[in-house]
């Protein structure tokens, strides 16, 4: 009775092992079996009773020592306490600070995350998915065989307290606790770049893809890597992953814009290589509807999925709307009214090109009934 461990570090989180307990007056040791539940438990806290069979361990006569007691349950320890873990709350961007090496600065550190899901589980068994920031700054959230309770959807707004790790030079965040809390929010809109580098890792981003290798392109439902070729001569890392429907589909051709979550897979430090692309849906894959030079100012469209009136909000005033399908079919055109009415359109992923003066701008737009 009234029992406390005389020091927590001899506690092993796995395996069997031996744990002095004292009641302040007398010292006696436990002896905790692999075979039982308190192995690989932390260490509880705080005074407790311990119940348990007595035992001897005393390799030598006289055998007058080396007296156990042998809890056989978490029950046998009451109560049996746990101290809180800590988790630091920070932002995903504060997560992802790297050294000039590559490395995660954080690595092993607690730490609560929040944002929003994008993609879909890319780990069945477990979990695989990428968690995106209102900045378009994002994190893979990864478990090798536990789901924690959480089905992976698109949209979910989520709480993640985890472990901060690092694997082939992707940041990830190993989860110890998912909390669920909204559904159905907006996506970030993709960030349209020409190259794939650290800024790009985890963050939902556009490529404009004027060729890419068929030969390369399996579509047998596995795994596989497909380079492709920007608009400015760059040649980039397309990885489709066998849990997405692309990978039993035919290659979608040439010119196209890619959207997909980057990543990176990087053997060896530095890791500053291996950076790819990895576009979620079919929908992903978009035709182009223009080769005019692209709008480099501010600009803000909302509702994203949108179910009646897409607002566009442009820091310079543009001249006409249009709305594309995937096949480039224009289906809805305007002047520079600030508001579309898509309620004619089904559900699905259309193009919206806006033109201003001696430039456009397109963005992908979801239609959601």
């Amino acid at each position: 009775e009234n029992a406390t461990l005389v020091d927590p570090m001899q506690w092993d989180l796995s395996g069997s092992f031996n744990v002095d307990i004292t009641d302040g007056v007398n010292t006696i040791q436990m002896r905790i079996d692999s075979d039982i539940d308190i192995s690989g438990m932390e260490p509880p806290t705080g005074t407790f009773t311990v119940t348990g069979t007595g035992g001897q361990f005393d390799n030598e006569s006289p055998f007058d020592s080396g007296y156990q007691i042998f809890p056989r349950s978490t029950q046998d320890i009451d109560p049996y306490n746990i101290a809180e873990e800590e988790f630091e709350i920070i932002s995903i961007a504060e997560a992802r600070q790297i050294d000039t090496e590559g490395v995660l600065t954080k690595d092993g550190d607690k730490v609560e995350l929040n944002g929003v899901v994008h993609g879909i589980n890319l780990r069945p068994s477990g979990l695989q998915f990428a968690l995106i920031e209102a900045t378009n700054t994002g994190i893979m959230v990864f478990s090798l065989s536990d789901q924690f309770g959480y089905t992976v959807t698109e949209g979910d707004d989520i709480t993640i307290q985890g472990e901060l790790s690092q694997f082939n030079g992707l940041a990830q965040i190993e989860p110890e606790a998912i909390t669920l809390n909204s559904s159905s929010n907006d996506l970030v809109d993709p960030l349209q770049v020409n190259i794939l580098d650290e800024s790009t890792e985890s963050s939902l981003v556009m490529v404009q893809a004027q060729s890419l290798d068929d030969s390369q392109w399996l579509g047998d439902g596995s795994s596989f890597n497909v380079d492709i070729v920007t608009a400015n001569g760059d040649t980039l890392l397309m990885r489709i992953d066998s849990d997405t429907e692309l990978s039993s589909m035919s290659s979608p051709g040439s010119g196209v814009f890619i959207i997909g979550i980057g990543g990176q897979f990087d053997t060896s430090e530095p890791y500053n290589e291996g950076y790819q692309i990895l576009p979620r849906y079919i929908t992903d894959f978009m035709p182009y509807l223009s080769t005019e030079d692209v709008y480099q100012g501010s600009i803000n469209i909302y509702p994203n999925p949108v179910t009646n009136l897409l607002t566009i909000d442009a820091e310079d005033t543009f001249h006409s709307l249009g709305l594309y399908d995937l096949q480039g079919k224009l289906l809805l055109q305007g002047g520079n009214q600030k508001t579309i009415d898509v309620r004619s359109l089904e559900s699905g992923c259309y193009i919206l090109r806006i033109q201003f003066e001696d430039s456009h701008v397109l963005k992908p737009i979801i239609v959601n009934r």
